[in-house]
């Protein structure tokens, strides 16, 4: 990962689709996935927007 020219992580927004059960599992577990591993900063919109990532 490459950090932003002001060296912090960079943010993403996700906003889905929720057309299953499958699929919204599949996207939480992307949205924890790029938190945990690839130190993103996730806002998911099914999160709302109150969670501090």
């Amino acid at each position: 990962m490459v950090a932003s020219p002001n060296n912090n992580p960079p943010t993403v927004f996700i906003s889905y689709s929720w057309t299953s059960p499958e699929h919204e599992q599949w996207l939480y577990d992307l949205a924890e996935r790029l938190m945990a591993s690839d130190g993103v900063n996730v806002k998911l919109d099914k999160w709302g927007f109150k969670r501090r990532i």
